[in-house]
């Protein structure tokens, strides 16, 4: 037993030290077929040295359908989206030759991770648990973070958003699930769930922010389902922690939906971080904002804070003059800790919303990340 243990470990912590170092060692994987290739082998080693655990759920072949079916599910919910946001065309086109490039290499990723998550998890303690964790986040990473560019404050949120946090999320779900009804319906249900962007022509055209909440929140509503259906009947003192972790798990998921929304900027009130002086005293750098949408039956005045777009940047300064001039409106800016108006004029259009009321500092880490990646 304590052989076993160790072999375990030592495969675990083997196995995550490589991939930690391919995933900041350039060049370690050219591409995905060499992490398909890579894990293969892996999954070998791991069959010859560790033997397969069979006492499962009763409930396996049950748990299995559901899964298939929350898997489903959650391409017509996220589909359902589009109606909504709208559709474009896949980033990648399903062809004969991609079938080779993607398909094919993610498909042998996702059957040989979990094969070995399988085999790791035959060592029920809570250190090969959080080993087999980071396993499974670790080779999210290597696979799919190579899509955005590290050396940008943007991309590096979206790597950390979109691919860890999600990954995070679904990685004690598929340990979850592996380690009670085994692999093959994780197997499927990652299939389902990832290969479909190589295949399906087109995707909702959704904000950044709620393809990564929607990613983060749907492995924990799957685990909640699969947990109540299947899991044996609790004690009865039992019942009240379970109501009570209902309870905190409902209002950390309205908080998630509620910041989602408001970085979004895509409802009626949105948020945005202060990032340079101009407005000082008033609003500080490193403060965050809740600005209203501004509509066009709104009515502006003299000395209302606005948020505006002028290029690609969000402007936050005060509304100092006002013309009426062709039928359209002139709108004249300065920021309260600047000398001199802003330079030129903006037209209600440019106008995103007027701001309500201020957050002190909580935008400061933004701030400290952007300027980081700015001196690199």
């Amino acid at each position: 037993m304590k052989n076993d243990r160790a072999r375990i470990y030592s495969l675990e912590f083997v196995v995550i030290l490589f991939l930690f170092l391919a995933l900041f060692v350039p060049n370690v994987f050219k591409s995905r077929m060499a992490v398909a290739a890579f894990l293969c082998l892996f999954g070998l080693i791991t069959r010859i040295l560790i033997k397969r655990r069979s006492n499962y759920s009763i409930y396996q072949k049950k748990e299995f359908r559901l899964l298939v079916f929350l898997a489903i599910l959650y391409l017509v919910i996220f589909y359902m989206f589009g109606i909504y946001a709208g559709f474009v065309q896949a980033s990648v086109k399903f062809s004969f030759g991609n079938i080779f490039k993607y398909i094919l290499p993610v498909g042998l990723i996702i059957v040989s991770t979990e094969f070995i998550r399988e085999r790791f998890l035959t060592e029920k303690t809570i250190l090969s648990q959080v080993l087999t964790f980071i396993f499974g986040v670790l080779v999210d990473l290597i696979v799919f973070a190579n899509i955005y560019q590290l050396n940008s404050l943007n991309g590096f949120l979206l790597v950390l958003g979109y691919v860890f946090f999600a990954s995070c999320s679904s990685n004690l779900l598929y340990n979850y699930i592996c380690n009670r009804y085994g692999m093959k319906s994780v197997i499927v249900y990652k299939i389902i769930t990832i290969l479909y962007v190589y295949i399906i022509p087109v995707t909702p055209d959704l904000f950044i922010f709620f393809k990564s909440f929607f990613r983060m929140i749907y492995p924990y509503l799957v685990y909640i389902i699969v947990d109540n259906m299947f899991s044996k009947v609790r004690k009865e003192n039992a019942i009240l922690v379970d109501n009570k972790r209902s309870i905190v798990s409902g209002v950390l998921v309205v908080v998630m939906v509620l910041m989602v929304m408001l970085v979004s900027c895509r409802f009626l009130y949105g948020l945005l971080v202060i990032g340079s002086s101009s407005m000082s005293n008033t609003m500080d750098k490193g403060d965050a904002v809740l600005y209203r949408e501004y509509k066009n039956k709104d009515n502006l005045a003299v000395g209302d804070i606005i948020v505006y777009q002028k290029e690609d940047i969000k402007v936050i300064h005060r509304i100092i003059d006002i013309e009426y001039i062709n039928g359209g409106y002139r709108i004249y800016t300065k920021g309260d800790n600047n000398k001199e108006a802003d330079e030129g004029y903006i037209s209600d259009n440019d106008v995103l919303g007027v701001a309500k009321f201020r957050i002190r500092y909580i935008g400061l880490p933004t701030l400290y990340l952007r300027e980081l990646f700015e001196r690199e």
